[in-house]
């Protein structure tokens, strides 16, 4: 890139009209230059929106391609285009747009009604990093109008470009309450979410657009079928018909029998919604299960007051399992024989030892097991050895209750108790 190309696009940028002027005035070929991206003059003034830089080239005699007359709006230059080159209706300017997407972000309606009128595809995104289609791009330039004319040619309302954005999340974006209007008119989800989780009223309300974000979470709690009905008193549309027997309503009527209704059984031709429902009241004819047998509240539904139950009235049929005799209450000891044990009697062996008990069911061998068990336990069997704790302390004058030497009188009187010692 020369020093003049350099210059030309740095003064485009900086909205510099006279500079750029003086540029190409002492060099036209300038026109024909090139950005890094691959940008004509034209299109780059077009895309940072220098509107009179954009004029002021198109009139210093720049030649426009069809990408740059779908950006700039010159519809007659574009219809040449297309005349001449109709696969153009379908290709790609260099940074990746379609000629319908630059038109919808730069707001040419007459343009994109050409465009539309040819065939072009009204959901085709953009091959770039940014996927958008040309709702998108309608989107993002705040053209509702235009936005309209897209949907109204099968746009997608609820299309995701790059990163989960729909149009309304650009338009909410944006603030652009208009255009969130007609894209929740046209069926957009205002509950769908961006890859980071923000709906579109999270976005309105970031960029500190409360209106539209009110608008947003109401649309959220509305029924979708109903954003597109017109606000307004509810119309009685007169009652439902069938013509298909090509009959007028009012003959088929006297000659059509009424219907049954099914929860009443009396003729009637409202439904079961309009219809008191008998359940409602309680009515016993809905249950077949015996009335003693039934369960349910204690007023069966009718609001009557009923009397309070006398606790003893339930309570009495158990006081013969209970007593209150104090006597009766304590535990006597039972006999052997009623306790359902055997007595160790005739067998020889001494009833003091075995407390004459032998447990029921093991017979006599067992109850003779324990008496020896208690014999061998009433044994010495080391004559002559006497356990240490038993043994004379190897102090004769102490005790273990002895207090050290040289306690004083009235603490050994006081702890012992000795009323001689104090």
């Amino acid at each position: 890139m020369t020093d003049a190309v350099q210059d030309l696009f740095q003064s485009i940028h900086a909205n510099n009209l006279e500079g750029v002027r003086l540029l190409i005035g002492a060099e036209p070929g300038l026109l024909t230059a090139t950005s890094p991206t691959g940008l004509s003059p034209v299109l780059f003034a077009t895309y940072y929106r220098r509107p009179q830089i954009t004029r002021l080239l198109i009139e210093a005699g720049a030649s426009l391609s069809a990408f740059e007359a779908a950006a700039t709006g010159e519809l007659a230059v574009l219809r040449g285009q297309l005349d001449a080159q109709p696969d153009l209706l379908h290709a790609f300017s260099p940074d990746g747009f379609s000629l319908l997407g630059l038109a919808a972000l730069f707001g040419h309606e007459g343009v994109a009604a050409e465009l539309l009128s040819r065939g072009a595809n009204v959901n085709r995104a953009s091959q770039n990093a940014l996927e958008v289609q040309p709702l998108h791009s309608a989107v993002a330039g705040d053209h509702p109008a235009l936005a309209r004319r897209l949907l109204d040619a099968g746009a997608d309302v609820n299309a995701v470009q790059h990163g989960g954005l729909t149009p309304l999340m650009g338009a909410a974006r944006n603030g652009n309450q208009a255009l969130v209007v007609v894209l929740l008119a046209a069926g957009a989800d205002p509950a769908a979410r961006t890859a980071d989780g923000q709906d579109a009223e999270a976005l309105a309300a970031e960029e500190g657009h409360q209106a539209v974000a009110g608008i947003l979470r109401a649309a959220r709690h509305e029924p979708q079928g109903t954003r597109n009905a017109a606000a307004g008193a509810e119309a009685d549309t007169g009652r439902m018909t069938d013509n298909r027997d090509g009959r007028p309503d009012e003959e088929r009527e006297r000659h059509t029998p009424m219907p049954v209704n099914e929860l009443t059984g009396q003729a009637d031709p409202r439904t079961g919604f309009q219809t008191h429902d008998p359940k409602d009241a309680h009515q016993a004819r809905y249950t077949s299960t015996p009335a003693e047998d039934r369960v349910a509240s204690a007023d069966q539904g009718k609001g009557i007051s009923l009397p309070a139950t006398d606790p003893g009235d339930v309570t009495h049929q158990f006081d013969h399992l209970a007593t209150r005799d104090p006597e009766a209450m304590e535990k006597a000891l039972e006999a052997p024989e009623f306790a359902g044990a055997q007595t160790v009697a005739g067998t020889g062996v001494d009833s003091a030892l075995a407390d004459g008990v032998v447990p029921m069911g093991l017979g006599v061998s067992a109850g003779m097991g324990v008496v020896r068990e208690r014999q061998h336990s009433a044994a010495d069997l080391n004559p002559g050895y006497t356990p240490p704790s038993q043994q004379t302390s190897p102090h004769p004058g102490e005790q273990p209750g002895d207090l050290p030497p040289g306690t004083p009188t009235e603490l050994r009187a006081e702890v012992r108790g000795d009323a001689d010692d104090r």
